[in-house]
């Protein structure tokens, strides 16, 4: 629907518009036709409030019949009702000074846990597996994202402000229904069809959550050496060409390529993991680049969007760390970080995979589960031809 919906506003049929979205109300603040019009904040006439501009969240490309085909209106119509508001799992309202625990319900996902009147939210991470049941934490005080088991849970939260605030549990997590600036980032077709669609110079925008695949092959100074330049390019531009195909197939889009090393980006982690198992068995299968080893990391995290050398690229220090990962992890292998062993669709998949070995430790006290990655089958070679016996050609 995507891919339809991007070549249809290429050839004319639809137009594009980039609805900033509010974190409170969750209706448009303003519209805008291209990322370079973005600011990096905000404002609610509605809810009067301000806030952050993140892709993962707050930008939300909408398609519309184009002007030449007929005339859309756009209205801000009432949102008045708990119907209207489903990204809402629970709300409270706190007296100046005042802690409560607040009893919780969760399914597995992500929630964003704030008040309208604090500037500052805290995470929540809900998994079906590990985490704990309680947790107490300060409002407006800066915490660690919080992961928690699905099912019934209790956090006790303590307003110190002086006033009253109201404090509300929102879905944030899974946006199956809304194509995210984030998503439209990591999608082949957006950046093939509209190369133009950047942000303004020098401008960096946040990205609550992307999941970065970075495969290299390995000892690839070593192949380029004895290969020379001349032989080498073709085996580099298959082994990108691989990754590229892969990534298309399971949502992604391959993001930049140097040397040995490609970098390819995802909204959904699970993606992200498949297309990290098969890019050993992609390699194997072609004649080019058979019998060479990857190094494979898997890493998500929050990440700085921007526009360097004409293409939308990722900047920050979770970027540093999948880089990081992919020249540690054994050749022939896949590591997967720990950010993203936790999403639930990824914990289900690990829990049948086989060829686990072991867990790698990172900097900062994180760790990286590392897999064997998947083969190709061997390719059965035809038995000898006996000498001995008559040779029958056929045509």
């Amino acid at each position: 629907m995507i891919d339809a919906a991007l070549h249809a506003a290429k050839l004319g049929g639809l137009s594009m518009v980039w609805d900033v979205i509010c974190p409170s109300c969750r209706i448009p603040s303003s519209v805008v036709e291209t990322l370079q019009k973005l600011e990096e904040h905000a404002r609610c006439k509605t809810c009067n409030i301000g806030f952050d501009v993140d892709f993962s969240r707050a930008i939300e490309l909408a398609f519309r019949a184009a002007a030449d085909i007929r005339t859309v209106e756009t209205r801000t119509y009432c949102m008045g009702g708990p119907a209207h508001f489903p990204h809402v799992a629970a709300q409270v309202r706190l007296a100046p000074g005042e802690r409560f625990a607040l009893p919780l319900s969760l399914g597995a996902g992500f929630y964003l846990l704030r008040s309208p009147q604090l500037p500052r939210a805290h995470e929540i991470r809900v998994s079906p597996h590990g985490g704990v049941r309680r947790f107490d934490l300060m409002l407006g005080e800066r915490t660690e994202v919080a992961t928690l088991t699905a099912g019934d849970q209790l956090v006790t939260i303590q307003n110190k402000e002086a006033r009253e605030v109201l404090v509300r549990v929102e879905r944030v997590g899974d946006r199956a229904y809304a194509l995210t600036a984030a998503r439209a980032m990591s999608t082949a077709s957006f950046r093939e069809l509209f190369p133009d669609q950047q942000l303004a110079p020098g401008r960096l925008m946040a990205v609550t959550h992307t999941t970065l695949v970075v495969a290299q092959l390995d000892d690839a100074q070593r192949l380029f050496k004895d290969l020379g330049d001349n032989k080498a390019f073709p085996v580099a531009a298959r082994f990108f060409e691989g990754i590229a195909l892969l990534a298309r197939e399971y949502g992604g889009t391959l993001v930049k390529t140097f040397g040995g090393l490609a970098i390819a980006s995802f909204e959904r982690p699970a993606s992200a993991l498949e297309v990290a198992f098969g890019i050993q068995a992609s390699v194997d299968e072609h004649a080019l680049t058979t019998g060479l080893l990857t190094r494979v990391a898997v890493h998500r995290g929050s990440m700085m969007a921007l526009t360097q050398g004409g293409r939308l690229d990722y900047f920050g220090q979770n970027v540093e760390t999948a880089l990081g990962v992919s020249t540690t992890v054994p050749a022939g292998a896949v590591a997967v970080t720990q950010p993203v062993c936790q999403d639930p669709a990824v914990a289900e998949r690990l829990q049948g995979t086989p060829d686990q070995l072991g867990i790698e430790q990172l900097p900062g006290g994180s760790w990286a589960l590392v897999v064997r990655a998947r083969r190709s089958a061997a390719k059965a070679l035809p038995p000898p031809i006996d000498s001995s016996l008559p040779t029958v050609i056929t045509s």
